[in-house]
């Protein structure tokens, strides 16, 4: 079987065995120059089609106008480079950056990033293809616990990015590279292709399966790339390696599999996609069979992935596609732990400034902070937010709790310490070793105010003190009898938060207990 790439023949064989395990293009049948000027691009060509494994490029410069024709990803080896003149220099096409890496092409998931980094408002969903056999469609004989669309969304909500996942499973059991359709999927909000094919692929004719599967996946790769949606900066593209079978009767075994890498990575870098090599992360099946593999023909051939290996593969896909320390800066789930010697918070820190998820910080009176102690800081992913701050002080317990208004990034006050109301109308503190007038909001809404006042208005309506925002009930609430020198007196709490007379108090003393719930 012949592979023509632009009207040329590239590979002819068939048995599918080349005519050497590694050619040097230097040899008298290829009489490369690697001087740098002459054009050996035909040198190179032929070595490739005649190599089986590797071509060695001698030191020196082999210069090419175009890139050469390596479909199957022949292995360039040498001291020498392969060197395309571009406006400036040469540009050198053969690198070392692919070696044994599980995983190549992270600059290719560009669109990806892009749609994390512009999605600080939460508007957006990430939209994901999923294309594959069975070992993506799903169904392996046990729970469906695991199934691959399940365990991706998990993974990835794991991860805390603040970006929605849609995610469309394409997968269907029995399929290869030749049957994937991704083109229909194709548009302005499609972000991700996720491709995993090969092991069915390995059913195919020993003689030509490499040369078909090379084909059908640069074909529909080409198509995609070439289309109005499929551009780098428009659809990120990931490519993910068969996992490891132990079915050597129908071809799907590492024989197969090791002779797949090369054509992925080519593909990979000649149509800018990522390539993550689960055979090479989970290479032994041989004794996978009932473990971690099932064993569909009871007689020891593993191959499909079991629950734990499925999040073992698609867990090490998500965790290429996104790292960590990469999407630091678009997750929601942040646990920050920081020492005094690190940074002090500031009381007046609007909400914004904390990062989604929890802050653990060092608290300082000087600072602003009621007690000196530790604040902790919870943001949701949509803004909402309460810090929470508590003493290590001897003999004290105290926890103090506020919450954030998410209008205008400004806190509300603090429940559980206490605000000092506002007298008016003459109105004074008694004094006389009582303590000073308190209004304390507790954690659950409820609120209580504790004063002994003397030497205002006395009439009723008369104003005594006002509350702040937050201590508020949500309207006027019924009179509370009140203790005063001469017997009692009644006063009334409104939604503006004013405490009034309601019937004549006493300027000599008059004690107001009240407890009520503010506005929920």
């Amino acid at each position: 079987m012949s592979l023509i790439v632009n009207g040329r023949k590239v590979f002819s064989t068939g048995s599918q065995v080349n005519t050497g395990n590694q050619v040097n293009v230097a040899d008298a049948k290829y009489s490369a120059k690697l001087d740098g000027s002459t054009n050996d691009l035909t040198a190179i060509n032929q070595a490739i089609a005649d190599a089986k494994n590797s071509i060695v490029i001698p030191a020196g410069i082999a210069s090419v106008d175009q890139e050469p024709e390596n479909p199957l990803g022949i292995e360039y080896t040498g001291d020498g480079i392969i060197a395309k003149k571009i406006e400036g220099g040469l540009q050198q096409l053969n690198t070392y950056a692919d070696n044994a890496k599980q995983v190549i092409g992270k600059e290719y998931l560009y669109r990806v990033y892009k749609r994390l980094e512009v999605d600080d408002a939460n508007t957006m969903s990430l939209k994901v293809f999923l294309y594959g056999d069975s070992t993506v469609a799903g169904g392996n004989g046990e729970s469906n616990w695991a199934s691959t669309g399940a365990i991706i969304k998990d993974l990835y909500n794991k991860k805390g990015l603040k970006t929605a996942l849609t995610l469309t499973n394409r997968g269907v059991a029995g399929t290869r590279i030749t049957d994937m359709n991704a083109m229909p999927d194709l548009s302005d909000t499609t972000d991700l292709f996720i491709i995993k094919y090969g092991i069915n692929d390995g059913y195919n004719n020993e003689q030509t399966r490499l040369t078909v599967f090379a084909t059908a996946l640069r074909n529909k790769l080409k198509e995609i790339r070439q289309s109005n949606f499929g551009s780098v900066e428009r659809l990120s593209i990931v490519l993910v390696g068969p996992n490891s079978t132990s079915d050597t009767p129908n071809g799907r075994d590492e024989r197969w599999y090791e002779q797949l890498r090369k054509i992925y990575v080519k593909a990979a870098r000649d149509f800018k996609c990522a390539y993550i090599d689960t055979y090479a992360y989970l290479k032994d099946s041989r004794n996978a069979a009932g473990l971690w593999m099932d064993n569909p023909y009871n007689d020891g051939r593993a191959i499909h992935p079991l629950n734990l290996m499925n999040c073992w593969i698609w867990g090490l896909v998500i965790d290429s596609i996104f790292g960590t320390t990469e999407t630091a800066k678009f997750r929601s789930n942040h646990f920050t732990n920081l020492s005094a010697s690190q940074k002090f918070a500031k009381e007046n820190d609007p909400p914004s400034s904390y990062p989604l998820g929890i802050t653990i910080n060092r608290a300082l009176l000087p600072d602003g902070w009621p007690v000196d102690g530790a604040v902790i800081t919870t943001r949701h992913a949509d803004g909402i937010t309460k810090q929470s701050i508590f003493t290590f002080a001897k003999g004290k317990t105290i926890e103090l709790i506020r919450v954030a208004s998410t209008s205008d990034d400004t806190w509300n006050i603090w429940a559980g310490t206490n605000i000092v109301p506002q007298l008016q109308n003459g109105w004074k503190d008694f004094e006389n070793n009582f303590a000073s007038p308190q209004a304390v909001l507790c954690a659950n809404g409820i609120v209580t105010v504790n004063m002994i006042v003397k030497a205002g208005a006395t009439a009723p309506g008369t104003v005594i003190a006002t509350l702040p925002e937050g201590m508020r009930p949500a309207a006027k609430i019924a009179p509370f009898v009140c203790a005063t020198s001469t017997g009692t007196c009644l006063v009334d709490v409104a939604g503006d938060g004013t405490i009034s007379v309601f019937t004549q108090a006493d300027p000599i003393w008059t004690a107001i207990n009240i407890t009520y719930r503010a506005t929920q």
